[in-house]
């Protein structure tokens, strides 16, 4: 992986360690806090809303592990001469254990104590923390079986059975709510690119999911390069682009200035192939526009006049459920004032949670329309609702 940074920086990279030095040494006056900061709970309150039983489970490997090596060190003190033998073996599989549950608890704390939070930092230790938790599921029948006697615990698996259909259950519904509240951003961009090709803009196909061969070389790039390149704005949305995988082939991802400096410093673009002539030639060549203290850089932004298409969130004045939504019909109307154009929608808007207005019991699952309104009787809690539109600019006043 080095090497390959390496080769398209022109200069030795080892992002990993670039990683480290700024967001934990601050190293180049860099700091992980000026992108926000969250309380030391944030990955467990995460955790129990998208792992929701294997989290608790896999926090409980630990505490397991140490009273069932009480009960394994028990039995070996009591054991007789000859069973002594196969106890010991049985306390250094044990340990082993350790060494495979620690991970997830481990990383689970430094990552905590860290002021900048985002949950995919996590991503590397799910597989630890899946592990840990069936971990503690074994640990529990190995309990259970060993009291069994004492405490008439039935020794059935039907304690494993019941946690994995909570936990089954419980995420579905997650990823029912993340589907059905807030794909607005995907569907979106779907409906751009159907007008792209309704239009003949472009072919404007979809991008593989990967490089390619000739992407990496260079020629994918370079013929993707349009006749008539469209400009694509976002504005205060820009951090709900899905990727560049979604973006008709022929469009560029532009940000307009008035997001004013509160948004930091926004993503910036490599210098295009068809003026550095190449892909390493792009990814190589020297930057001044970016900075390490997250401050504003004009040179990320373009004037509203430049956008050929505008991709925008609309906020209602009224909370309802999906399906009831009114909200006030102004095209791009937190952008348009400061623009001279007209613009016109294209195809239909998309409905998006406005999680800020919304109550925690309607926004974290997915709850059925009528059980919404339900609960909204029982709770007074709201479910308050936006609407992600594609804006073409038609013409100038």
């Amino acid at each position: 992986m080095a090497a390959v940074d390496a080769w398209h920086y022109g200069r030795p990279v080892v992002a990993a360690w670039n990683q480290v030095a700024y967001n934990v040494l601050g190293q180049h006056g860099g700091s992980a806090a000026l992108y926000g900061t969250e309380p030391w709970h944030f990955y467990v309150r995460n955790g129990l809303l998208n792992a929701n039983a294997v989290l608790v489970l896999a926090l409980a490997a630990l505490p397991l592990w140490a009273a069932h090596a009480a009960v394994l060190r028990a039995a070996a003190r009591s054991a007789g001469p000859a069973a002594r033998p196969a106890a010991r073996r049985l306390e250094r599989a044990h340990v082993l254990l350790l060494f495979r549950i620690a991970p997830f608890p481990v990383a689970l704390a430094a990552f905590s104590l860290h002021p900048h939070k985002e949950e995919r930092f996590l991503s590397i230790v799910y597989p630890h923390m899946c592990f840990s938790a069936a971990a503690a599921l074994g640990l529990v029948g190995a309990l259970r079986t060993r009291f069994s006697t004492r405490f008439r615990f039935n020794s059935s698996r039907r304690l494993d059975v019941a946690v994995l259909a909570v936990a089954a259950c419980v995420g579905m519904l997650r990823m029912a709510a993340l589907v059905h509240y807030h794909a607005a951003p995907v569907r979106a961009f779907a409906e751009l690119r159907a007008h792209a090709e309704t239009t003949q803009t472009e072919t404007a196909r979809l991008l593989p999911l990967g490089p390619s061969l000739k992407m990496l070389a260079g020629a994918r790039t370079q013929a993707a390069e349009p006749a008539a390149e469209r400009t694509l704005c976002m504005g205060g949305a820009w951090h709900r682009f899905p990727s560049a995988y979604w973006l008709p082939r022929g469009f560029r991802l532009q940000f307009v200035r008035e997001l004013g400096a509160d948004a930091g410093q926004l993503p910036g673009d490599f210098e295009p192939v068809r003026a550095s002539g190449s892909v390493r030639a792009s990814t190589a060549a020297p930057r001044a526009d970016f900075n390490a203290r997250n401050a504003w850089e004009p040179g990320h932004v373009v004037e509203l006049g430049r956008c050929d298409y505008v991709v925008e969130i609309e906020y209602g004045e009224r909370r309802t459920e999906l399906g009831g939504m009114e909200i006030r019909d102004s095209a791009i109307s937190e952008i348009s004032e400061t623009s001279d154009a007209v613009w016109r929608r294209v195809g239909a808007c998309h409905p998006v949670l406005d999680s800020a207005r919304s109550g925690v019991l309607l926004r974290t699952l997915y709850v059925p329309p009528g059980a919404a309104r339900l609960v909204s009787w029982a709770t007074g809690q709201q479910q308050a609702w936006a609407r992600m539109c594609v804006y073409r600019r038609d013409n100038i006043r």
